[in-house]
């Protein structure tokens, strides 16, 4: 696995593409799965950790609260 951090920002960005770990480091952000960003920023999921097996499609993060969230992600290298 590949990782990388990622700053989150109110505005969803694509964190992965495949299979991933995705870790907020002790911050709650809101996801989505697509094949492009979300455009309805009023449906979504929220996480801690989340794990995707990349079958669900991309998933995009965005800032769930007014603290910055440093998040840390491992992606499979395939």
């Amino acid at each position: 696995m590949a990782t990388k951090v990622v700053q989150l920002t109110d505005a969803p960005q694509l964190i992965s593409t495949k299979a991933a770990f995705i870790d907020g480091v002790n911050n709650e952000f809101k996801f989505a799965f697509g094949t492009t960003a979300p455009t309805d920023l009023t449906i979504y999921h929220t996480a801690y950790k989340l794990w995707s097996d990349g079958s669900l499609g991309s998933v995009y993060a965005w800032n769930a609260g007014r603290m910055a969230v440093r998040m840390v992600v491992s992606e499979a290298l395939a």
